[in-house]
């Protein structure tokens, strides 16, 4: 599988977007959405609740960074199982947290080191998966990226550098996935989602740096799933050395557990698995 140029597109993501994934969309459609259409009736009352009590006037002030629309509060509410206490008290965290990452002055000001970041984080878009799915496919050079992290121009990145290029990045992950729906919406055929399949290439890790990098891979997760949520389909990763499997089981093991339930790990490439969600020219 080879990764094209990538010619990064700087995608106009603005505060809103990046938490609310489809909010200026004109043609957005809860009921399209297959995570919507495949609830239960009190899963639905649950969540038509959840709303209006994000919505309640007297919890205007706690959203302070950004105000919660409908699709984000069905994410947060299904990362957490219908729980409303849990997904409100999410929420609200996640306020602090956007506030506390800057992230509207991020979003417009690329970081320092972020050249730097994307020689050490080679990763691309490769279309949509070709099931009934729909879902944006992207493919990254894990192993070149782990090995870059203990490598002396790794050695360059602070623990902030990496989390502020990682967050920059991920707006343009985000506009793909928008992109995505805009592509699918009016198409009754394809179920609409708002998750993404990853392929992640561990050819050529080497186990010391592996080893090295989990710390930073730790703190990259730490910022993605409690706030970002629902957004990982299925987890490919491939080409793993035996003696890099080791390394895995710690990586799982503060992994969110809903994340770590959709990674299948293979020492050599799942070309059948593969596609049974893409064309074979990816």
């Amino acid at each position: 599988m080879t990764l094209p140029t990538v010619h990064h597109k700087e995608y106009p993501v603005t505060s809103d977007t990046y938490l609310n994934l489809y909010s200026g969309i004109d043609n957005v459609k809860l009921e399209k959405f297959v995570h919507y259409t495949e609830m239960t009736k009190d899963q639905k009352t649950t969540f038509e609740s959840f709303v209006a009590a994000v919505e309640e006037e007297n919890n205007e002030d706690k959203w302070d960074a950004i105000q919660p629309d409908k699709l984000t509060c069905l994410r947060f509410l299904q990362a957490d199982k219908y729980d409303t206490g849990m997904a409100m008290a999410r929420l609200i965290k996640n306020q602090a947290w956007l506030k506390d990452a800057n992230i509207p002055v991020l979003l417009t000001t690329p970081p320092a080191k972020l050249e730097t970041y994307r020689k050490l984080r080679a990763r691309a878009y490769m279309g949509r998966t070709t099931n009934n799915t729909g879902m944006p496919i992207f493919v990254e050079r894990l192993g070149e990226f782990m090995n870059g992290i203990a490598s002396p121009e790794g050695k360059t990145l602070t623990g902030q550098d990496f989390q502020d290029c990682f967050l920059y990045d991920l707006g343009e992950l985000l506009g793909h996935i928008r992109d995505s729906y805009a592509k699918t919406c009016d198409d009754d055929a394809i179920a609409t989602t708002w998750r993404a399949t990853w392929i992640m290439d561990c050819q050529n890790v080497r186990f010391f740096r592996a080893t090295k990098a989990t710390g930073t891979l730790k703190l990259l997760d730490g910022c993605t799933e409690p706030n970002f949520p629902e957004l990982a389909g299925p987890v490919t990763i491939m080409n793993v050395p035996s003696i890099v499997s080791g390394v895995w089981r710690v990586c799982r093991a503060f992994l969110d557990a809903t994340v770590a339930a959709k990674i299948q790990i293979h020492s050599g490439i799942p070309k059948d698995e593969l596609l049974e969600r893409m064309s074979e020219s990816v």
